[in-house]
């Protein structure tokens, strides 16, 4: 397989988009082609944008091709020496633009690529040329490639390559110059020139649906009872809001629970203010239950600070309140279901209009168990749909593979996942230096069009017995909580605790342990918080002070 820049296509797959395919075909070639696809090529310093060039093939010692690629119905018409595409002039002509492409290549690499025997090709995914066809006599049929040609682009590649070894009869170049060549590509692309590029690619590319989450949103859809385990990044939480979404628009009443109140309160901000959906935590539900039926119980009880109130005394009073007609609903949703305990789920099962059908739908992973409370599933067990979603859309393969190694489940990336960048890990011998290594990689993330508001820093404590309590700008960029909600399109750099940021996500994700022992050696809080980062993880472990 031909190594490819960038290693994954940079926008949605499309079967219908002419690059796309393309792409597609280029991947397949040989071990030792070295493909670049950019819109856009782009030099540095004095070197200015001079042309476009669709791919680059680079075949590692005798031949360099630039391909410039259009798709739908092609043709020339010599006797207006044009080509048409979809029956319409095309303006500029392509082998001119193949042309231009190739001398500005060229140009760039004026020394190393003096012994290469450097062409240009026309590649048309979209139709295949008549047998009769009979090419511009400025170009030689062999640097055409058609529909049919790409079944075989290897073959077709070859051809062109002759073609132009024939007609240069250059000696190629050894292994330093073929590496210069491709230091000299990765860094005049503007597809891989900077950060905040591969970001925004490999976050475009994870913002789409797998066909396992449509299987399970279907049969979200036909079973009344349902049990979706997800491990992370599965989409557990895009169906729950989803299928809740759903539900409210036909009329159903609909209760839809978290344990965070950070992932709950953004997805309530989601939902259109009409739709009967009542989005919340279940503590916050139950403080608001209790409060409006007995307020006087509510203001008597004085450990409400103690967790013992909110896992036990809280839920063991809701089963003491009956409810109403009005308070019932049609369909109940929890997302985080491995947080809820079992008496919970008891309450919530009195909440429901219909016991016998009425629609209940847990997503969980027991995996992210963190505080020990996930048993078995709900209602006995009977008459439950159980449905499991292996493959995580979220994250780059790269932080599943680190996820997987540190706590080993059967979660493999989807098809469409990017590689992205491996993880980064640094250990810092006192809080001092565990800031300054922050301050600076955050600093070289911004300068390489990272925004703020991508960049999240997770705590394993408060930030004031943190290192980073003394921390309150980057540059001129505030440091500041997340408070209750996360948004991306801040001006700032956010942070919080990792137990706040549970079940929430962003593009760049700092994970700061304290703490003699090493943290990666605790592989299920990896797996949990590791996992908040869809495209770059840094992980810092920051030794105490003596």
């Amino acid at each position: 397989m031909a190594t490819m820049f960038p290693p994954s296509y940079p926008g949605e797959p499309n079967p219908d988009n002419p690059e796309f395919n393309v792409y597609q075909a280029m991947k397949t070639l040989p071990d030792h082609y070295t493909v670049f696809y950019s819109k856009k090529f782009k030099g540095t310093g004095s070197w200015k944008e001079e042309g476009e060039i669709d791919f680059v093939i680079f075949d590692g010692s005798k031949s360099l091709l630039c391909m410039e690629v259009k798709g739908g119905k092609i043709a020339f018409d010599g006797v207006d020496d044009v080509w048409l595409q979809n029956d319409k002039v095309l303006s500029p002509q392509p082998d001119r633009q193949a042309t231009e492409g190739m001398r500005a290549l060229m140009k760039f690499f004026s020394h190393d690529i003096q012994d290469l025997n450097c062409g240009w090709v026309l590649g048309f995914p979209h139709c295949s040329l008549p047998e009769n066809f009979q090419s511009p006599t400025r170009i030689p049929k062999s640097v055409i490639i058609d529909q049919a040609n790409f079944l075989d682009i290897e073959g077709a590649i070859k051809k062109a390559e002759h073609y132009y070894i024939d007609h240069y009869k250059r000696a190629g170049i050894d292994a330093a110059a073929a590496m210069r060549i491709r230091q000299g590509l990765t860094r005049s692309v503007e597809f891989i020139q900077k950060t905040g590029v591969r970001v925004a690619r490999d976050s475009q590319q994870l913002m789409q649906i797998t066909e396992e989450q449509f299987r399970v949103l279907e049969d979200l859809e036909v079973n009344p009872r349902i049990a979706i385990r997800g491990y992370a990044g599965t989409g557990k939480t895009a169906l729950a809001t989803e299928f809740a979404r759903r539900l409210g628009a036909t009329g159903q009443k609909t209760l839809l629970l978290f344990f965070n109140k950070m992932i709950a309160g953004h997805t309530r901000r989601s939902f259109d203010r009409d739709l009967p959906i009542t989005c919340t935590t279940f503590h916050s539900f139950a403080k608001r239950t209790i409060e409006a039926q007995e307020p006087e119980w509510w203001a008597s009880c004085s450990n409400k600070s103690e967790p013992e109130f909110w896992e036990v005394e809280l839920p063991l009073k809701l089963l003491e309140i009956p409810p109403s007609d009005e308070s019932r609903f049609d369909a109940i949703i929890v997302d985080e279901g491995q947080d809820f305990r079992p008496e919970w789920y008891e309450y919530l099962e009195t909440l429901m209009k219909n016991p016998s059908n009425g629609r209940f739908a847990v997503f969980f992973d027991e995996d992210q168990d963190l505080f020990g409370r996930w048993n078995e599933l709900p209602w006995g067990g009977e008459g439950i749909t159980r449905k499991l979603l292996r493959e995580n859309c979220r994250n780059t393969r790269s932080i599943v593979s680190f996820l997987n190694d540190k706590h080993p489940t059967d979660m493999s990336p989807c098809s469409f996942s990017p590689q992205g960048e491996a993880v980064i890990e640094r250990t810092a011998g006192t809080p001092s230096e565990a800031r300054a290594f922050f301050e600076k990689d955050v600093g070289d993330l911004l300068k390489q069009g990272i925004r703020p508001g991508q960049i999240i820093a997770l705590l394993d404590k408060p930030k004031r017995e943190s290192c980073l309590a003394e921390v309150t700008k980057i540059g001129k960029l505030r440091f500041e909580s997340l408070d209750r909600y996360y948004d991306e399109k801040t001006g700032s750099v956010g942070f919080t605790t990792i137990n706040m940021f549970k079940g929430m996500e962003a593009d760049i994700v700092f994970l700061i342990y304290h703490g003699s022992e090493n943290a990666l050696e605790d592989g299920k809080q990896l797996y949990v918080s590791g996992s908040r980062a869809r495209t770059i993880l840094y992980i810092y472990q920051v030794q105490p002070t003596e």
